[in-house]
């Protein structure tokens, strides 16, 4: 069955949508959460302010909506790294492949997240839907590396004494206290320095002793 074409008012919704979730998160960069105003940002996206609010019932709604978006762009980043691949090691290469990506430009935009966390502080629902795109996002990259891992490990790639779950706990400190690092040391999410921590936690963990580099302790 052929799909439908999407009609040309959901497309321009959708476009509209976007514009202003892009234009929100320049705000709340340059100029914080505290005097900024529905109207201002309906002004950088050049939409009415009944268009915004057609779309978003509310600053906080909005300022969710941003961070939700951004998380939603790093699973998307992570996915189309890894693409096709099905031999353990290339499928791991290219998650942290992907996560130097994410990591990179999550930290620029992390304090949109810092600042959610303060406006929605005193509403119970936000909060739970701001931890829960949160954890969304972690859980699902993970739940990818901790199956590739499995895979590896079953086919004699990985190192089968490895535990799996503290590993895959140790990836997941390992990017979120980078995206956290690169707010104040932009310098430290450069893709080399990611690269080579990301390396020396799998050579020192995951690969089996034969494959280490020459020189490296087994």
């Amino acid at each position: 069955m052929i799909s439908p074409e999407p009609s040309p008012v959901r497309t321009s919704a959708a476009a509209r949508r976007r514009q202003i979730l892009h234009a929100a998160r320049d705000a709340w960069l340059e100029e914080g959460s505290v005097s900024l105003r529905m109207e201002d940002i309906a002004g950088r996206a050049r939409v009415s302010k009944g268009t915004l609010y057609n779309h978003f019932e509310s600053k906080e709604d909005l300022l969710l909506a941003v961070v939700e978006d951004r998380l939603q762009l790093g699973s998307e980043i992570v996915e189309m790294a890894v693409g096709t691949a099905i031999e353990p090691r290339l499928a791991l290469a290219r998650t942290v492949e992907g996560l130097i990506q994410v990591i990179g430009f999550q930290a620029t935009t992390a304090p949109v997240v810092y600042q959610a966390w303060a406006v929605v502080a005193g509403d119970l629902e936000l909060t739970r839907r701001l931890h829960e795109a949160l954890g969304a996002f972690f859980r699902q990259w993970a739940a990818s590396a901790r199956s590739t891992l499995e895979a590896g490990q079953a086919s004699g790639a990985f190192r089968s004494d490895v535990e799996i779950e503290p590993f895959v706990q140790s990836l997941l400190a390992l990017v979120s206290g980078f995206i956290f690092r690169g707010v104040f040391e932009p310098e430290a999410t450069q893709p080399e320095v990611l690269r080579a921590a990301f390396d020396a936690l799998l050579a020192s963990s995951l690969l089996p002793p034969n494959d280490l580099p020459p020189g490296e302790p087994r």
